[in-house]
């Protein structure tokens, strides 16, 4: 039997993973902040971190919205077609203002 690799944490992301391991229901990020006392940006960062250790960290932004850890395979799949999504839209906005025309922009606005 292959024994899996531990999983080492930050003091940040210990915390973060404190606060939500044992509850049923979301926690939103302020929540986090207030409880832990991290500012927000590294809230969300050790969210991201846990995430990309392995840990089911998920999100939601529909019924009780908040993050919590996923319990089922319907949980974390839902979270990762959200993720999936907006990453999409980010990429195609990203593109869209690489073509941005820095020259001609404000000659070219017309209101509808």
């Amino acid at each position: 039997m292959k024994t899996k690799k531990t999983i080492e944490l930050t003091h940040d992301e210990d915390k973060v993973l404190s606060v939500i391991r044992h509850r049923e229901e979301p926690i939103n990020v302020k929540d986090i902040v207030k409880l832990t006392n991290i500012p927000q940006r590294q809230v969300m960062r050790a969210i991201e971190c846990l995430r990309c250790k392995g840990i089911p960290v998920v999100a939601s932004r529909t019924g009780a919205t908040g993050i919590k850890i996923a319990r089922t395979e319907e949980e974390k799949d839902k979270c990762v077609r959200s993720l999936t999504s907006q990453s999409a839209k980010l990429l195609a906005t990203s593109a869209h203002l690489k073509l941005a025309d820095l020259e001609t922009w404000k000659e070219r606005i017309k209101v509808v």
